[in-house]
C-alpha cells in the first residue's frame, strides 16, 4: 500500500475528498447526443456526475472544448474539464493539451495552480500512465488490462507503486464495472484508493479516470465504398485518435469524379475496434 502522506494543511476546496476512499462516475448524455454520435459520428462535450459511497452527488464535471477539434482529432484534441462542487464553485480544473501521440493531463486546484499531472507511457501491450505530484515527480503508476474486454467482466486499471512490488502491488484501481448493485448501480467508472491518500493525488486519480475514458474513446475503422462490380473506389479511414489522426478521406484505386459513379456505389464496412 502507498505510504501515508505526511501531515499537512488540506486545501479547503478539496476537503470533500479527505475521508473518501471511493468515487463513482456517471456519464450524462441525452438521447439526441447518443443518436448523433452513433449515426453521424458527432462527438458531444462530455458531462459527468461524481457521487460518494451512499449515492450522494459531490461533483459535476463538464468538458469545455471546440466542436471542430473534437470531430477532427478525437481524443487528441485539447479540452478543459471543469469540476464544480454542490455550490457550483469550480474546485478542480483538468487541462488536456493538443497531443500527437501520448496523452497527458494537468490537474489544477484551485484553477490555475497545478497540483498534479497524469501522463501516458508508450507501451505496445498495456495502457500505462504515470501520476505525478505538483513538482512533476512520479508518485505512482496506473496499469490497464492487456486486452480490453468489456464483455461480462470489469475493465480494471490498477494503481501500483513505482517499483511495482509483487507483494501488495495494487493499492487501488479505476475500473469500469460490468455490473454494480446498491445506491450507485449503473456507474460508468468506479475509483478506489486509500482514504489516507493525499487529496491532491485523489484529485489526480479523478483526472486519470477522465484521461483513460478519453483515451479509450478513440478507435479506428476503415470504410470502403465500392461500385456494382465490387471494385473499391473510395476508402474512408478513421485511425485511432490516440495517434492524433483526424477523420480523413483517401481516394484509393481511382478517384470518384462524377455523380453517376457516386450513384452506383454501395458500402462495405471493415471495422477494426
Amino acid at each position: 500500500m502507498m505510504p501515508s502522506p505526511e501531515p499537512y494543511h488540506c486545501p479547503s476546496h478539496l476537503e470533500t475528498l479527505t475521508r473518501m476512499d471511493q468515487l463513482f462516475i456517471f456519464k450524462e448524455e441525452t438521447f439526441e447526443e447518443c443518436l448523433a454520435e452513433a449515426c453521424c459520428g458527432i462527438m458531444p462535450m462530455k458531462r459527468y456526475n461524481v457521487k460518494d459511497n451512499t449515492g450522494n452527488k459531490v461533483f459535476s464535471v463538464v468538458e469545455d472544448s471546440e466542436c471542430c477539434e473534437r470531430q477532427c482529432f478525437g481524443s487528441g484534441s485539447s479540452f478543459i474539464m471543469n469540476v464544480t462542487d454542490l455550490s457550483n464553485q469550480e474546485v478542480i480544473r483538468l487541462v488536456h493539451p493538443f497531443v500527437c501521440c501520448t496523452q497527458e493531463l494537468e490537474v489544477q486546484s484551485p484553477p490555475g495552480t497545478a497540483i498534479g499531472y497524469v501522463r501516458q507511457n508508450l507501451n505496445v501491450c498495456l495502457p500505462k500512465f504515470t501520476v505525478e505530484n505538483e513538482r512533476g515527480e512520479p508518485a505512482f503508476k496506473i496499469e490497464g488490462p492487456c486486452i480490453v474486454c468489456t464483455c461480462c467482466t470489469d475493465e480494471n486499471f490498477e494503481l501500483v507503486s513505482l517499483d511495482g512490488a509483487v507483494i501488495d502491488r495494487s493499492f487501488g484501481k479505476i475500473f469500469k464495472p460490468f455490473s454494480y448493485s446498491g445506491p450507485n448501480a449503473g456507474a460508468d467508472f468506479v475509483l478506489r484508493f486509500p482514504s489516507n491518500l493525499d487529496v491532491k493525488m485523489k484529485a489526480a486519480v479523478l483526472g486519470a479516470c477522465m484521461l483513460i475514458n478519453c483515451h479509450n474513446s478513440g478507435h479506428s475503422f476503415i470504410m470502403d465504398v465500392a461500385d456494382l462490380s465490387n471494385q473499391k473506389v473510395i476508402r474512408r479511414m478513421h485511425p485511432c485518435a490516440c495517434c492524433c489522426a483526424s477523420h480523413e478521406l483517401e481516394f484509393s484505386l481511382h478517384r470518384a469524379t462524377s455523380l453517376d459513379v457516386a450513384d452506383k456505389t454501395g458500402i462495405m464496412g471493415d471495422i477494426n475496434n
